[in-house]
């Protein structure tokens, strides 16, 4: 029987200041905390999708809205460069959060497991006397209660692990963390104004070869990211994909990118084609006519996985995955490596020490349905 389930997605991105007082030097400070959550619901048959899709954006919305209550960063003071305990304590608890779950669910398994090895064990048959079981039964069951037991205490240690202040001076602390906002007077002002000082090393992120952004917060400079000429336009694909963004492109290289589609596109069709001619033919020549139909359906199959593969692999001018899901950060790279380090060098002058907005209202990131 055939089910045919659509699943529909919803990303809510959103973002909220957290206000902080230094616990060793007592300097108030705040920052931005940026999250992205994913909601998930499915219909059957591509029925009540409007409530399907509605199910996604609740859902989304419900975890977005915990994890900015329970999230943090790891912003360390912009006075003495001190990152909080607090702050310490509610990034761990939000690090590797499955691998106890996984362990709850071996240690179940490890259970049922056992107690087969020790009825089989224990059973006579009517025929072959005592049975004993299998040395690799034994083994999985038991690797499973030890590997029960030992994922979490390897979370506890990893959770451990996370000291950004083991060290004097400059903390540790992942790229893609917001930058700190303190209050200061400039130009003999009398109201203090807020400004960003940098949570990492900016010749750090300046040296990677990958761009590290927050949820939101992903800006191109106005050039070709090809060829850094005037762009005409945005990236557009005649194969879609999921992760096709808005990136700046010439009309001479877009023409260019639609030929390499076009291109790559019919070599796969031809190469698809070819298998599922061969498969077709095998199964025609060893059962004749009864063989014609699992042939077709052989080529069609690989027809659809082989157009499936292409359209993943078309976006070929950037990659663009996570860094880092649970805090939404994520990170790009261009073809044009002169392109990419334009946006780590816009994203590393958003973060530099400039005056911040006064609102406390952090700033929205759009949703993304699909």
């Amino acid at each position: 029987m055939l089910v045919h389930v659509k699943t529909f997605r919803f990303v809510a991105n959103g973002a909220v200041i957290r206000h902080e007082t230094c616990e060793d030097c007592g300097q108030p400070f705040r920052y931005t905390l940026t999250r992205s959550a994913t909601g998930k619901a499915s219909s059957l048959y591509g029925t009540f999708t409007k409530a399907a899709s509605a199910r996604a954006q609740k859902d989304a919305q419900k975890k977005l809205t915990r994890l900015l209550k329970t999230d943090a960063d790891l912003v360390p003071c912009p006075k003495c460069r001190h990152v909080n305990q607090s702050l310490i304590a509610a990034y761990r608890a939000a690090r590797y959060r499955g691998m106890p779950r996984i362990g709850a669910l071996l240690f179940g398994a490890g259970v049922v497991a056992e107690v087969l090895v020790y009825l089989t064990s224990n059973a006579i048959g009517p025929r072959h006397g005592l049975h004993h079981p299998s040395g690799i039964v034994v083994g999985i069951a038991t690797a499973a209660l030890v590997a029960a037991l030992g994922l979490p205490l390897l979370a506890y240690m990893l959770r451990r692990a996370i000291n950004p202040n083991r060290r004097p001076g400059e903390p540790e602390v992942p790229i893609g963390t917001p930058p700190s906002e303190m209050q200061v007077k400039i130009d003999g002002n009398s109201e203090p104004q807020w400004v960003k000082v940098p949570s990492v090393d900016p010749a750090k992120v300046l040296a990677g070869q990958w761009a590290f952004f927050r949820a939101g917060h992903l800006s191109f400079p106005p050039l070709c990211c090809q060829c850094l000429g005037t762009a005409d336009g945005t990236i557009k694909s005649a194969l879609g994909g999921k992760r096709l963004i808005a990136a700046p492109i010439c009309r001479n290289c877009q023409k260019m990118l639609s030929r390499k589609e076009a291109f790559g596109t019919m070599t796969v069709l031809m190469m698809a084609t070819i298998l599922g001619l061969s498969i077709g033919w095998l199964f025609a020549t060893k059962r004749g006519s009864s063989g014609l139909g699992p042939g077709i359906a052989a080529g069609i199959i690989s027809l659809l996985i082989a157009l499936k593969i292409r359209q993943r692999g078309s976006n070929a001018l950037y990659r663009l995955k996570f860094a880092d899901k649970s805090r939404g950060v994520l990170k790009i790279r261009f073809a044009n490596p002169a392109y990419t380090a334009l946006i780590i060098r816009d994203q590393a002058e958003k973060d530099a020490i400039v005056p911040a907005a006064a609102s406390d209202k952090a700033p929205s990131a759009p949703d993304q349905a699909f």
